[in-house]
């Protein structure tokens, strides 16, 4: 009987999902990035110059702003949290074992790998409707929201996979 690589994957998945850090990641993640819009859309508003009819800008400004940290964020997150898996295996001492198991190291590097961006790619779904937030102030088409979290997941994969093969 041939061994399964997803095998690596659920129990990575598994282990990952109950761990506090995951969960602190994702309610830190959308936390900040909700409060970096609340904050700068209350120093629009307050501002002694405002013009309700200006939202659209002002909604414009706060999406570039939050794509472009999203963007650059997930993409020195992704590395890190993938290179993770190899060295928690290391730590732990379980390496050995799972180099004695009928796994090959491609299925076990792909197992961990697909684990890993599976969390990261939650987080940038926590942040999504942060985003849908800010399309409500107007200037944001909702294409450019998808547009923005496709391109960051693809970004996150890419990275993940580059710091995949050379942890």
């Amino acid at each position: 009987m041939k061994a399964s690589g997803a095998a690596i994957f659920f129990r990575e998945a598994f282990r990952n999902a109950r761990r506090w850090q995951t969960y602190a990641s994702r309610a830190g993640f959308a936390g900040v990035m909700l409060g970096m819009v609340l904050l700068i859309w209350y120093f629009q508003v307050e501002s002694p110059s405002f013009d309700p009819g200006r939202m659209g800008k002002v909604g414009r400004t706060i999406f570039e702003f939050y794509s472009y940290i999203q963007f650059w964020l997930m993409c020195v997150l992704a590395p890190i949290v993938v290179s993770q898996g190899i060295v928690e295996e290391k730590e732990d001492r379980t390496l050995d074992m799972l180099a004695i198991t009928r796994l090959s190291p491609g299925q076990i590097v792909r197992g961990k790998l697909f684990s890993r961006l599976l969390v990261l790619l939650v987080i940038i779904a926590s942040g999504t409707p942060v985003m849908a937030l800010i399309m409500s102030f107007g200037g944001v088409d909702p294409w450019e929201i998808v547009s923005v979290v496709v391109n960051t997941c693809v970004a996150v994969v890419v990275t993940g996979t580059m710091a995949a093969v050379l942890s």
